[in-house]
Formats: C-alpha cells, structure tokens, sequence
C-alpha cells in the first residue's frame, strides 16, 4: 500500500478556558463527515440534553454522537463530583 493511500485515524481532545473549543471541533468534525470520514464524538459535561449540533449530526451516517455526564462545570455546588 502506498503511503500516501493509508488512512490512519486521530483522536483530538480540546481543553482550556475561554471560547472557541466546541466551535473547532465541530468545525473538525463536519469537515471530517463532509469528506466521508468516520467520526466520533464523545461529548462531556452538558448534561443529557440534545443540542442542536448533535441533531445536525444525525443527518450524516458517518457520525457517532455520545452524550456523557450529568451537567458537571468547574462552578459546581459539588466539588467531590
């Protein structure tokens, strides 16, 4: 197999404070669909509400959406969360 015909995958972790890192990997994500790639995202802390991102995920057959937590932020009235 030439090496520019392998395909290999990557797993991208985005942290940090401030903005901009749901708007990335979404932006990676649709990019990624867009080209028939396999994707998976595996989302924490929103709770287990459906956002509209994962909604216009569902359209595509190429995407696998994972919602986990239960609502947990750094502001919590929980910190042993």
């Amino acid at each position: 197999m030439k090496e520019r015909d392998r395909r290999q995958g990557i797993v991208l972790v985005n942290t940090g404070e401030g903005k901009g890192k749901s708007s990335s990997a979404l932006g990676m994500v649709f990019r990624a669909a867009g080209w028939d790639m396999k994707v998976c995202v595996i989302q924490y802390i929103k709770g287990k509400w459906q956002t509209g991102e994962q909604k216009a995920a569902e359209r595509f057959d190429n995407i696998e959406w994972h919602v986990l937590g239960d609502g947990f932020t750094w502001d919590t009235k929980n910190p042993e969360q």
